[in-house]
């Protein structure tokens, strides 16, 4: 066996990671029977990552894609049923997850962060929804919050924060069924927000200077996040002090205005969270009171939704798909578009659309309803 100079031996740790995530989710089979929550692990590249069906996350995407397909609209309850419809429908998935990669020179507390790494994402796997939507669980929750954003702009920034809280949420209750867990945790933090750190310290090397507006939402953002997890190693006691000197306003709306309550509700939501639902409730309380934020800063975990999440240490990686066309979707049609028919009766009338629906981002299938545009005399 060969040992590197101040560290664990790589190969041998590498391949602990499958069984990190097996002591979550069980092996590939149960009692003779397939495990279909078995997830297989790889390590690569620089992002913790779990590719599967995010229910919430497609809903959370179609709900804006709505909102800006139909400007200045409120949604009814069939709208939001038909975004329950895009949410719940199963493309082709292949369920994996990914751990950062292994380096050669191991010291133990990284060796610890991405054993961190895998109990984050087997918690995704049995803490975040994946199941399917139903109307009703989600009607009434949107018929009170439509109103407090323009949620035409809120893609990123929903599904960053709902990642966040999600992380918070995942972490918290993992920790208290996981016993043991706590220490690899801790290194996890600790290692994202020294990868953090390295991206900042990079960029201003190359004479990359952030915008104040910018680096305020990264210390609200920091803020929450790390409050929310509450691990509190002398690292990340540290940025929460920067956080603290970075932006004055932006710490005390965390820790003492607006958004407390909602710190405190992501790390309740570890002892109550119907239907697994509570992350995307509270983002958008959290976005009702920053307005209009890009989204948070890209970290080490990637942006949500592609290989990863904001938050913790890693996050759930959108719904994979087979295959692909190099063909261009077809156009997706806003309120106030104009087109043509193109066959039927109807054929060579200008229309005008007056409610457009989801558009499909597999088969490109939009639902769309339009009104003839009077001939001119």
């Amino acid at each position: 066996m060969t040992l590197r100079k101040n560290g664990l031996n790589a190969n041998r740790w590498r391949r602990t990671h499958q069984q990190t995530v097996n002591s979550v989710l069980g092996a590939e089979t149960k009692n003779g029977t397939k495990n279909l929550d078995h997830r297989t692990v790889r390590s690569a590249g620089t992002r913790f990552f779990n590719q599967d069906h995010w229910t919430l996350r497609k809903f959370s995407v179609a709900l804006c894609e709505w909102a800006k397909r139909n400007p200045g609209a409120c949604p009814s309850r069939d709208d939001v049923d038909n975004w329950v419809r895009m949410a719940n429908r199963r493309d082709y998935v292949n369920p994996s997850i990914t751990i950062a990669n292994t380096p050669d020179e191991l010291p133990r507390w990284i060796a610890l962060a991405l054993v961190g790494g895998g109990y984050h994402e087997a918690w995704h796997t049995e803490y975040s929804r994946r199941d399917y939507l139903v109307v009703d669980e989600v009607w009434p929750q949107i018929n009170a919050l439509w109103p407090l954003a323009d949620w035409s702009v809120m893609t990123g920034p929903l599904l960053s924060w709902s990642n966040i809280v999600e992380d918070i949420y995942i972490e918290r209750a993992g920790c208290r069924k996981y016993i043991g867990s706590g220490d690899k945790m801790v290194s996890l933090q600790d290692l994202i927000l020294k990868m953090e750190s390295d991206n900042r310290d990079g960029a201003e090397a190359a004479g990359h200077k952030a915008l104040p507006a910018n680096e305020a939402l990264a210390a609200v953002t920091g803020a929450f996040r790390d409050l929310g997890l509450g691990y509190g190693s002398i690292r990340q006691r540290a940025a929460l002090e920067s956080y603290k000197a970075t932006s004055p306003e932006g710490w005390d709306l965390v820790t003492t205005g607006a958004m407390a309550p909602l710190v405190q509700a992501s790390i309740d939501l570890a002892d109550d969270n119907p239907g697994k639902m509570g992350s995307l409730w509270i983002a958008m309380k959290v976005l009702a009171i920053l307005g209009a934020p890009p989204a948070p800063p890209e970290g080490p975990t990637g942006p949500p939704g592609t290989e990863g999440g904001g938050g913790g240490g890693g996050g759930e990686g959108q719904e994979g798909q087979e295959g692909g066309s190099e063909e261009s979707p077809p156009k997706a049609y806003s309120v106030g578009d104009r087109a043509e028919i193109k066959e039927g009766a109807l054929k060579g009338r200008e229309v005008e659309v007056t409610w457009a629906g989801v558009q499909c981002t597999v088969s490109g299938e939009q639902e769309l309803r339009y009104a003839l545009v009077e001939l001119s005399s």
